[in-house]
């Protein structure tokens, strides 16, 4: 599904959010420095962080994919992974020194190799390391999670999981709509983009970590987002069945107004892109 049109703004969409992470990593941190926030604080670190991460995509876009066509030309399987090991690793080191969080280097890092043309080889090369560290990465997650706190806060999350499914249906779905797509492809979108990922416990854990956030909120983030991650198949499935009853439920009239509105919005783009062609 991933060439489908609901499949690609839910990429993208996920991109923004991880990249909203990391900024919200980066101001935890300044929190847990000086003990409270300003606005003024705020911007200057959302602006560091901007400017570190515009600096090091257009470096790294330079240099990255002209060392890794560099080092293809050996035809060596075991050279190439080293550099790419070497270059993921020495990123999230020269990040981590910088007093950023070593999510933002392997984003960062990650970004800039996929703009090289030998990302299907690297792909294959780096896979088995990729999966490796994924099981060491839930595992370790797995081991932190007190049963005890589950059961003890089980109502907590319950209400946040069902806040989460609902508002994100709601809020990705009428986001999709507005921006012109179809009311299928919305409802595709926002049952698809219906869970929290692994950055929400990532930043509970720092938040535990730097002693901003309670200790309650860790077992919370990691329940939810394992609830909501294996609930999102079953709402994609589920999408197209229920846009159906909703076309068959909507009112004629309402449903040729946002039918109308769609196309319009989609003319514009049609036509903005054909001047562009032109220019």
């Amino acid at each position: 599904m991933k060439n489908e049109r609901f499949a690609q703004l839910i990429f993208g969409v996920l991109i923004v959010e991880d990249i909203l992470g990391i900024g919200i990593i980066a101001l935890l941190s300044g929190i847990a420095v000086s003990g409270s926030v300003s606005s003024g604080e705020v911007f200057s670190t959302v602006g560091k962080l901007s400017l570190f991460m515009i600096v090091a995509l257009v470096v790294g876009i330079l240099l990255v994919p002209r060392l890794l066509a560099y080092v293809a030309k050996f035809e060596s399987n075991e050279m190439l992974l080293i550099t790419v090991l070497g270059l993921c690793f020495g990123f999230c080191l020269l990040v981590v020194k910088l007093e950023y969080s070593m999510v933002l280097g392997a984003f960062l890092i990650g970004a800039i190799m996929a703009e090289s043309r030998q990302l299907l080889k690297i792909e294959q090369l780096i896979e088995p390391v990729r999966d490796l560290f994924s099981a060491i990465f839930f595992v370790a997650i797995g081991l932190m999670i007190d049963p005890n706190v589950l059961i003890e806060y089980i109502w907590p999350i319950v209400v946040i999981t069902i806040a989460v499914v609902l508002g994100k249906m709601l809020s990705c779905g009428m986001g999709a709509f507005i921006a012109g797509n179809d009311g299928r492809t919305s409802l595709r979108v926002g049952m698809g983009l219906s869970q929290i990922g692994e950055f929400s416990f990532i930043i509970a854990a720092l938040g535990m970590t730097l002693q901003v956030t309670s200790d309650f909120l860790y077992p919370v983030a990691v329940a939810v987002s394992a609830i909501t991650t294996l609930l999102t198949p079953y709402l994609i499935r589920a999408a197209d069945p229920l846009s159906l009853k909703l076309a068959s439920v909507v009112p004629k009239r309402l449903s040729r107004v946002l039918s109308l509105y769609g196309e319009w919005l989609r003319s514009i783009s049609r036509k903005a892109r054909a001047r562009c062609w032109r220019r």
